[in-house]
């Protein structure tokens, strides 16, 4: 499916790859692949990123890698039902079908499949004696896709190369990914061992892994490999989005990745909020060109004076920000102490959005009372129980380079219970509205592992476990369970005014299934205040020189926004601002009178002093 399917367009756009059915009686991943391929049809035209992704991607699907074996399941059991997995070929002693899931050649033969023509995971007489895996195989060979998923069921989760192996190859990239397109059918991911509890040699993920394509096998949910007719909706709706995922990374994909508050870091009644918003291009394969980032507010004591930034271009796998001209919105001074102010983002490529985002900040001098970005190593924890866990890790962070993991490059282990005890007492004997803060992601088995933040009053005797915004009941307590990707904790600490307290990290498991596990980054206590009345560290709104910001936006129709900032200097003195043509001659003078030091802005439609529209 693309704009020119007839031609090829990979040097310039994203390849990715879908299949489906290589076992016959897995009919749900068929069904996932071509409600993927309807959507994208049907709203060619209509909805701007199936429009994106048709003109921008070359996207290969095959529905049913296994005809024979469907069409045998659809003759013995008309109505659905069948269990028939393998192919049909007529092995030699009477045995039919091999399964084509261990028939690719990379890691063939080396567990995880049989030897008997009997067996329902028998692998063939060798790598791809099977015509329908050598179709595959020469397909991709012929289009070399990014990236890609060979979609089975039933189990409800995302299976990541080696199926045969302890190995999990480049672990950082799919842990990124998938802990983001898994969010919405919460489905964990893992290698086979971990998810399924067997291991699997010769499969279709493994091999386009080997072919240098990043590749899942999403097993799709349900009650049973033939699900009742009422979950399938529901079932191919919850894979959408990991199915729209995967085209957007195999090109260009401009996704917002953190921000920070510049300059003091916090901000207050009168003061102008600088922040900048890091952008970064999860595509696998090519530059996200024009890429804007644009941010508003529905707080009316929030003046904007810079809120659109053009971030033009961005490599693919690489990051970029704006703190040389950073987002920035003047506070009046109706704003209020601990208002919590929403900041929405939305980040565009090529004029199509790509992701829209919150950032929220609280109206409020913060005062940091202790902070580590990982970046030092673990010199401030200490960890305890299972040994062999939580350390730093590179796999994946919010900032900078490193982050806080239970397991620092893999899934968690099972039977675990471990501790990251923070080492310093945490003085809470003279804050007003303190607050414990930390970004954090997580993929564990519901509703049975589960990370916690616990605090002590005495110094680690007893132990109370914290409700935070992102907790729920696991095993009788607040916790963190399920799968989320990168969300910011914030967890009041006022009822502990006057303490010493420590905190820690548990994170436990069972048996089960393993998850990708926690991770936690920018971890701070913070006391939220005021300045005093009669302390002033620096003139509300009111900079040293006078600031004339870029007109935005730029070109313009019908208006543009010309945004400044007066010095103090300029109190009681009177402001003219003009608009001059390419020749030198003035064509319209926008303000013309006394002005109050600080942030203004002033709209302009183009036209000059006589109302006539100016030309380009």
């Amino acid at each position: 499916i693309s704009d020119n399917p007839t031609v090829n367009e990979s040097a310039t756009e994203g390849v990715v790859y879908y299949d489906a059915l290589h076992h016959a009686r897995e009919p749900a991943g068929m069904a996932v692949t071509i409600y993927y391929m309807f959507w994208l049809l049907e709203n060619y035209g209509i909805d701007p990123h199936a429009t994106y992704l048709v003109d921008n991607r070359e996207m290969y699907f095959v529905p049913v890698v296994n005809p024979d074996g469907y069409v045998y399941n659809q003759q013995t059991n008309p109505n659905g039902g069948g269990y028939w997995r393998k192919n049909r070929r007529n092995n030699a002693g009477g045995c039919n079908g091999v399964d084509l899931n261990r028939n690719y050649s990379y890691g063939y033969n080396t567990g995880g499949s049989s030897n008997d023509p009997c067996s329902e995971t028998y692998h063939g007489t060798g790598p791809f004696s099977e015509p329908e895996t050598q179709s595959v195989r020469d397909l991709i060979l012929t289009i070399h896709p990014a990236i890609g998923f060979s979609t089975h069921s039933v189990a409800g989760t995302y299976l990541n190369p080696y199926g045969y192996t302890s190995i999990s190859p480049e672990y950082d990239i799919y842990s990124e990914f998938a802990s983001d397109f898994a969010t919405v059918n919460q489905y964990l991911y893992g290698r086979t061992s971990e998810m399924l509890g067997y291991t699997s040699s010769g499969t279709t993920r493994d091999y386009l892994h080997s072919e240098g394509t990043y590749a899942w096998t999403p097993e799709i949910g349900g009650s049973d490999f033939w699900p009742f007719i009422s979950e399938i909706m529901p079932l191919v709706s919850e894979n959408l989005y990991p199915m729209q995922y995967l085209s957007w990374v195999s090109g260009a994909f401009a996704d917002f990745q953190n921000y920070q508050i510049l300059g003091s870091g916090y901000a207050e009644a009168g003061d102008t909020l600088d922040f900048m918003v890091t952008v970064k291009n999860r595509g696998l394969a090519l530059p996200a060109n024009n890429v804007l980032v644009e941010v508003g507010t529905d707080y009316p004591h929030a003046l904007p004076v810079v809120e659109s930034v053009a971030y033009d271009t961005i490599p693919a796998r690489q990051l970029k920000d704006n703190s040389q001209n950073p987002f920035r919105f003047a506070l009046d001074n109706s704003a209020a102490f601990m208002d919590e102010i929403s900041f929405y983002v939305s980040i565009s490529q090529d004029g199509v959005v790509t992701v829209r985002d919150t950032i929220r900040c609280t109206v409020a001098r913060a005062t940091v009372i202790f902070q580590d970005n990982a970046e030092d190593g673990t010199i401030s924890w200490s960890a305890s129980g299972t040994s062999g866990m939580w350390d730093t890790t590179f796999v994946d962070f919010y900032n900078g380079a490193h982050s806080f993991a239970d397991s620092r490059y893999g899934s968690s282990p099972n039977n675990a219970t471990a501790y990251f005890r923070l080492n310093q007492n945490i003085n809470l004997t003279e804050t007003l509205h303190p607050r414990v803060e930390f970004w954090a992601k997580w993929a564990i088995e519901d509703g049975y592992d589960y990370a916690r933040l616990q605090i002590s009053t005495n110094n680690g005797s007893t132990w109370t476990t914290m409700t935070g915004n992102y907790t729920h009941i696991v095993s009788g307590q607040q916790s963190y369970s399920a799968i989320h990707h990168w969300v910011k904790e914030s967890i009041d600490l006022s009822a502990y005014n006057g303490s010493n307290v420590q905190f820690r990290f548990l994170f436990d498991t069972d048996g089960g299934l393993n998850g990708d596990g926690f991770y936690f980054d920018e971890f701070k206590v913070a006391d939220y205040s005021q300045t005093p009345v009669g302390i002033e560290e620096d003139p509300p709104l009111a900079p040293l020189h006078l600031e004339l910001y870029q007109n935005y936006p730029n070109p313009f129709n019908p208006a543009t926004t010309i945004a400044y900032q007066l010095p103090l200097r300029y109190h009681g003195e009177k402001v003219r601002l003009q608009v001059y043509n390419s020749l030198g001659q003035r064509v319209r003078t926008l303000v013309d009178g006394v002005q109050t030091p600080g942030a203004q802005e002033v709209r302009w439609d183009g036209t000059n002093d006589a109302g006539q529209a100016l030309s380009s």
